[in-house]
């Protein structure tokens, strides 16, 4: 048997390198990009017995475009799993997987509840075959590892704490159970030579075995060395011990810090009522004790009455706790089956037919009529210079009504270049003009 996986995006498709693996068992496969062509042709040519999909929810629609044509043209069973998958908890395909990939059973149509993906499983993903098949992939700078499956919060925006996947998965929603140390490890050094970072996509890179993490760290810096980039909150920052700290500094260039909004009442929205500025300030002051690098996140777009005051707040909230330091503002999204979409059919919101899902545009999800659409849009492109260098609010302000249209794509170059070069500083420039060679740009 034959399977075409087919991969979307810049970055890898890291659960789908997975999937592979998985298929392996029963055939051939082979890895298709629909980033940066369209791939129905190539795939017909193969003739696999499956095609797989495994989008985000952003580029599902082009996942179902490429099916109908190919199911136009030669028979075959699609296999759709993943996250967008799990979430939506319906039928997406012939076969849709809600969970983990490998308990799946590929002669049994319809949909799979085959619960969460158990780390133990994940030994090693179908690189060799991915970097054959996309070469851009293997050439990329930066690479995609996690060691913890789930998270344990429940953001009311997240697809991972949507009513649907806590409701499937009950208790077993999230796995602070770590992979085995050595799978992790030998993944690396496949890869060691070929990236010049490694992005760490635990969801919160201090939950779990805190020993298992000191174990860890060591073995990385002695045997791997390639610098990471990991996510945390402040809550779980303060909790890291100082030995914990100190061995994860040598390798760990840069801490993404998750604020997302200022005040209380957005926190509220957003699930993380158990954050606050004066909190989040105490963990990036920690963090940077130790010489780490820190990256300030936020949502802007949120659904109420004044979103662009809530914006500018969350703004001046960031530049209070770490003005100097890479910031990113992304437009509020809203995905299948959250709390939050929930949340704004009850309070009558409506969702912007202009937003495509792609945080990169700067487009809201929720629809603020056009001037207020635009003020967002602007905020979320001119944030990262904001908070970096400094600046007041009162050029925001003076900004915010401008038609940045013609701008969109060089705002949205150079704030990938400041991430770029605050996390590799001695590489950014030439770093950054190789990805241009392998990357479709949004904007």
């Amino acid at each position: 048997m034959k399977f075409a996986l087919v991969s979307f995006g810049n970055e890898e498709s890291y659960g789908l390198l997975f999937a592979g693996t998985e298929f392996k068992k029963h055939g051939k496969i082979k890895f298709f990009d629909a980033e940066m062509a369209d791939p129905v042709d190539d795939i017909v040519k193969y003739h696999p017995d499956y095609v797989c999909f495994s989008p985000l929810t952003v580029f599902y629609p082009r996942a179902k475009h490429i099916e109908t044509e190919l199911k136009s043209r030669f028979h075959f069973i699609s296999i759709y799993g993943g996250h967008h998958a799990t979430n939506c908890g319906q039928s997406l395909g012939d076969i849709t997987v809600i969970g983990s990939v490998h308990d799946m059973d590929i002669h049994r149509p319809g949909i799979q509840k085959t619960g969460p993906t158990r780390p133990e499983n994940l030994i090693l993903p179908a690189r060799a075959e991915y970097f054959r098949d996309i070469p851009r992939f293997r050439n990329r700078y930066r690479k995609i590892m996690l060691s913890v499956t789930g998270c344990p919060w429940t953001c009311t925006y997240c697809s991972s704490a949507s009513p649907v996947t806590r409701k499937l998965y009950g208790k077993t929603a999230c796995h602070l159970k770590h992979r085995h140390l050595n799978d992790i490890i030998n993944e690396a050094r496949f890869i060691k030579d070929c990236t010049q970072e490694i992005e760490w996509v635990d969801d919160d890179v201090f939950f779990g075995d805190q020993d298992w993490l000191k174990a860890f760290y060591k073995r990385w810096s002695d045997d791997i060395g390639i610098p990471m980039y990991v996510s945390t909150v402040s809550i779980s920052a303060l909790k890291a011990s100082s030995e914990l700290l100190k061995l994860m500094r040598k390798v760990v260039n840069v801490v993404g810090l998750g604020i997302q909004a200022i005040r209380p009442k957005s926190l509220k929205i957003l699930g993380r009522e158990w954050d606050n500025e004066s909190q989040i300030k105490e963990a990036y002051d920690y963090l940077t004790s130790f010489g780490f690098k820190v990256n300030l996140q936020g949502i802007l777009g949120l659904p109420l009455q004044d979103p662009v005051s809530d914006a500018l707040e969350t703004i001046e909230g960031m530049k209070r706790i770490g003005a100097g330091s890479v910031a990113s503002c992304y437009p509020l999204q809203i995905y299948p089956n959250t709390a939050l979409e929930k949340y704004l059919q009850d309070k009558t919101f409506t969702l912007n037919p202009e937003c495509n899902g792609d945080t990169n545009s700067g487009l809201p999800a929720i629809d603020f009529g056009p001037v207020v659409n635009n003020r967002i849009r602007n905020l979320c492109k001119l944030a990262t210079m904001a908070i970096k260098y400094n600046i007041s609010n009162r050029w925001l302000e003076a900004m915010m009504d401008l038609d940045l249209s013609a701008s969109s794509q060089p705002l949205s170059l150079v704030r990938y270049f400041e991430c770029v070069k605050d996390r590799l500083p001695d590489k950014a420039d030439k770093i950054f003009n190789d990805i241009l060679k392998g990357m479709n740009v949004r904007y």
